[in-house]
């Protein structure tokens, strides 16, 4: 639920600043993240080694967000490039850990790639 809301906030926050209900929305969405991300913390305190996941969980949900973004819009796909990777990470970090990671190089774009499949010589 958390990536749902995720990507439905950066689709507002990124590509439909101006929608007349923008603020009344992006509110309802972040609530929803909040409760939804403190329902997760809950369920998996005990779980797992939390600390290694959670310094790049950040980085997790933008990657996940852009490539969700990148799939659900593929007439868009000229959009979705490395300064809205940079933005994304750059928001996730902020929203998730409350301070802005500058060095978006290192965390998001090392491993990064858009192309899984080639279909008839067309990567999809």
């Amino acid at each position: 639920m958390v990536i749902s809301d995720l990507f439905w906030l950066t689709t507002l926050k990124f590509f439909l600043q101006n929608h007349p209900d923008a603020d009344k929305i992006e509110k309802i969405l972040v609530t929803r993240i909040a409760k939804n991300y403190i329902n997760f913390l809950i369920r998996v305190e005990d779980k797992f080694e939390g600390d290694k996941f959670f310094k790049r969980y950040f980085d997790i949900l933008a990657q996940a967000v852009f490539y969700s973004l990148f799939y659900a819009f593929p007439k868009s796909r000229h959009k979705f490039n490395d300064d809205l990777k940079h933005k994304l990470i750059e928001f996730f970090s902020e929203k998730f850990t409350g301070i802005k990671i500058s060095n978006t190089m290192v965390i998001f774009l090392i491993n990064y790639n858009t192309r899984f499949i080639m279909i008839n010589g067309v990567w999809i």
